[in-house]
């Protein structure tokens, strides 16, 4: 009997924790938030402001000599008696 108390003690700890953890996140402070609209102006102002420190490039500025690397040539990190692949399982 004694267990079972403390089970049904425990559920309940344990929704009342939850419930808790949920309402704190709700309400909260007045945030400004920033009015919807176009920008297009103060951004080239805000990029014009600085011109050393942004790059505007087109895929034509790419060198034709330029050698891509995607990592292929790589050796395979960990053991190779190990199985490849596989599924990546995350639960919140």
């Amino acid at each position: 009997m004694k267990l079972k108390l403390m089970r049904k003690t425990n559920w309940l700890l344990a929704g009342t924790m939850m419930a808790a953890a949920g309402l704190c996140g709700c309400g909260g402070g007045e945030e400004e938030v920033a009015p919807a609209g176009d920008i297009s102006a103060e951004v080239e102002a805000y990029y014009a402001a600085d011109p050393e420190f942004f790059t505007f490039a087109t895929p034509e500025d790419i060198p034709a000599d330029l050698e891509w690397k995607d990592g292929s040539e790589q050796e395979d990190i960990g053991s190779p008696e190990a199985t490849k692949g596989g599924t990546y399982n995350y639960y919140v």
